[in-house]
């Protein structure tokens, strides 16, 4: 996972990103994650590249104040 998150990072590599997702067990169980944490807005349905494919598309969303809070959770609260 630290390579794969490297890679996803440093490359915007989205093969590396696609395997993340499935070794967390898939948009499902990332979504589920993310909303048990009070992400209430996330919604994950596709791998990349069908991510990003259409502007329009109201899946695999989520509002920019529910990541910020996420984000501040994951890196200053006790949740990993």
């Amino acid at each position: 996972l630290e390579a794969l998150s490297e890679a996803a990072i440093s490359f915007s590599d989205n093969t590396a990103t696609n395997l993340i997702i499935k070794k967390l067990g898939g948009p499902k169980s990332v979504t589920a994650f993310a909303q048990s944490i009070g992400n209430k807005t996330l919604n994950l349905e596709d791998y990349e590249p069908n991510l990003n494919s259409n502007p329009k598309n109201i899946r695999d969303t989520s509002t920019p104040k529910d990541m910020a809070l996420s984000l501040e959770k994951l890196t200053l609260g006790k949740i990993l």
